[in-house]
């Protein structure tokens, strides 16, 4: 995917059994040559610290979400919601 100056990158998969021949070290490597080529001078990595993106030497950018309310029961209602989430996830990742 392209927009203007940028080619965005995203990995779909990975399979361990084809580690051995640096499939996204290559892929990754050909979608540069490939942007410069077409005049890009930027590649976006989408989110995530994965290895395979800080051994090119990328810029960590933080993501924020806000949620606004105006009146106090929503508020609670919406940070309720949160924390049960938060909550949730915990349990998930303690049975894994």
């Amino acid at each position: 995917l392209e927009s203007d100056r940028t080619i965005f990158l995203y990995y779909s998969g990975y399979l361990p059994e084809w580690s051995r021949f640096s499939v996204a070290m290559i892929t990754t490597s050909e979608i540069l040559k490939y942007g410069i080529a077409r005049g890009k001078d930027r590649v976006e990595f989408l989110r995530g610290t994965g290895h395979f993106k800080t051994r090119w030497d990328t810029c960590r950018r933080y993501q924020l979400e806000m949620t606004w309310a105006r009146r106090a029961r929503t508020l609670r209602v919406l940070l309720d919601s949160y924390r049960g989430g938060r909550q949730v996830l915990r349990r998930a990742r303690r049975a894994i």
